[in-house]
């Protein structure tokens, strides 16, 4: 299996399963960044052929990673799951977990006082 870490080249390295959507998440960047204009109709197909690709993958470290590289994916990966994770890329548990992690360091924070940290 291929490594899902960026090497210092900031080449990502995806398995092969994941090489389509990276090729159509690609394309729809430059599409969103104004780099190409494509008709109605293939923006459509584009669309709905990734989203496609999103529902045959399972979430893991690989497809997390691609969709930090396509931000334009990672949102319509967003809107396919918004259901159960509201606009977010991690699960609704995961999002509160990692909120009251997040408060409870900050209230540490605030009574260890100003120069604590």
């Amino acid at each position: 299996m291929a490594s899902h870490t960026a090497p210092p080249t900031g080449v990502v390295q995806l398995p092969a399963a994941l090489r389509n959507l990276a090729e159509m998440g690609l394309l729809l960047e430059r599409i969103e960044r104004g780099g190409t204009t494509p008709d109605a109709e293939q923006y459509r197909s584009l669309i709905e052929h990734i989203l496609a690709e999103l529902e045959r993958h399972p979430r893991d470290a690989a497809l997390d990673e691609l969709l930090q590289c396509f931000p334009a994916t990672g949102v319509l990966y967003e809107n396919l799951r918004y259901a159960t994770s509201g606009l977010c890329l991690r699960s609704l548990d995961e999002s509160v977990a990692s909120e009251q992690q997040t408060r409870s360091l900050l209230q540490t924070l605030a009574k260890a006082g100003p120069g604590a940290v």
